[in-house]
């Protein structure tokens, strides 16, 4: 069994500048490809953090008049669809940027990005809460914002893991300049959760707005009414299709009394929040999967070549042995196991070239593109990819020789 790998060995020792060759393409090939798959797997392939995602979506208004693509979504006009729409199980909204929050329940302050969301923002996403429980409707009637849930990530940070800090209250600055007021943290969401994309602490919209946003003293229900500060997210009934709930909510929205609002936009705008979340990067990645994979073909190809032109050199010693009384089965597996060796070899150079690959394509990546602190080298399917490819490079490059 071991014979026809001590011959291939010994062949390749003795022709090492066709072997280094060799294994230097496939190694930077096969680096390349198992380091894009591992971001494309965890960017790409692995499910959103949503109960159903593809019936989330992310809604905003255009106006094509006054070339505005992007127009904010009031808390009033998310109510207003709410009743009136029939395309959606919620409808809910968050702040369409995320705001400062300052801790001052330890010696030093520490800072965390805010989310300001409405009641129903965790039933629309469907992510159930790692401990305690969502914001609910009574969170939204106080003057002045009492509960908040936080983030997985700086529950580990701030909190050290404390389960005991549901139902604590906290003491924070709402802004630089207000008095400290106690929140009680009312749940914990789980990690991997990143919806708005940094947020660390999610605080009732209504009460936030109503505390520090300038609203008119004399009227401050009518002021948060038409306030476009949001995005809105809405959860899709099942059987409808995007294309139809953003007609519905255009018709919505053009029909309704503004009370003294602002004109209604054009157009109502839906997108399935997992195009919202990845935006080009999903088109990005996967062309970048294909020209690595291409690459890969190629270089399996050369290589093949390569031994091809071994073996022709060869071709008298093979012609003596088989004088000899080697037979074709006997012959055959000394070339296959040249290729074997070969490929082996150049795996264990690719490891380090995926490691060094990843690390700077890491580095170069947008920040906005999601999820990429989850990349790992060492996740089943990045290495059973992995082993798929070596294994085909390996039938590519045994079998054409």
């Amino acid at each position: 069994m071991l014979e026809p790998f001590r011959h291939a060995i010994r062949a390749l020792r003795h022709d090492w500048r066709t072997t280094l060759l060799a294994t230097g393409l496939l190694a930077v090939t096969i680096g390349a490809v198992v380091a894009i798959f591992a971001i494309v797997e965890a960017v790409l392939l692995r499910p959103l953090p949503f109960t159903d995602q593809d019936r989330v979506a992310v809604i905003w208004q255009r106006d094509d008049r006054r070339a505005l693509p992007i127009i904010e979504v009031a808390h009033g006009e998310m109510e207003d669809w709410r009743r009136r729409s029939r395309s959606f199980d919620h409808l809910a909204v968050v702040g369409s940027v995320n705001w400062d929050l300052v801790l001052v329940d330890k010696a030093e302050p520490a800072q965390a990005d805010l989310a300001a969301v409405s009641s129903s923002f965790f039933p629309t996403v469907g992510t159930p809460a790692a401990r305690g429980r969502w914001l609910v409707a009574s969170d939204d009637v106080p003057s002045r914002p009492a509960t908040m849930v936080i983030s997985h990530g700086f529950w580990q940070r701030h909190f050290g893991g404390d389960p005991t800090v549901v139902g604590r209250g906290v003491p924070v600055k709402l802004h630089a300049e207000s008095p400290p007021v106690a929140l009680t943290v009312v749940g914990i969401m789980p990690a991997g959760f990143d919806y708005p994309r940094g947020a660390e602490v999610f605080l009732p919209a209504a009460p936030l707005l109503r505390t520090f946003a300038g609203v008119d003293p004399h009227q401050p229900e009518q002021t948060l009414k038409w306030l476009r500060v949001f995005y809105a997210v809405g959860r899709l009934k099942a059987g409808v299709d995007v294309p139809r709930a953003a007609q519905e909510l255009t018709q919505v929205s053009r029909s309704r009394d503004r009370e003294g609002g602002p004109e209604p936009p054009l157009q109502i705008v839906l997108q399935p929040i997992r195009e919202y979340l990845l935006g080009p990067a999903a088109p990005a990645l996967w062309t970048l999967l294909g020209g690595a994979l291409l690459m890969l073909l190629i270089a399996a190809a050369n290589v093949a070549g390569l031994q091809v032109s071994r073996a022709s050199r060869h071709q008298r010693g093979l012609a003596i042995r088989s004088a000899l009384g080697a037979s074709p089965r006997r012959l055959t597996a000394h070339v296959l196991a040249e290729s074997v060796v070969l490929t082996a070899m150049s795996l264990a150079a690719a490891l380090a070239v995926a490691w060094t690959l990843l690390r700077l394509l890491l580095w170069l990546a947008p920040g906005d593109v999601p999820r990429l602190d989850e990349v790992a080298l060492l996740d089943w399917r990045v290495v059973a990819f992995g082993a798929a490819a070596t294994f085909a490079t390996a039938t590519i490059c045994a079998w054409w020789p």
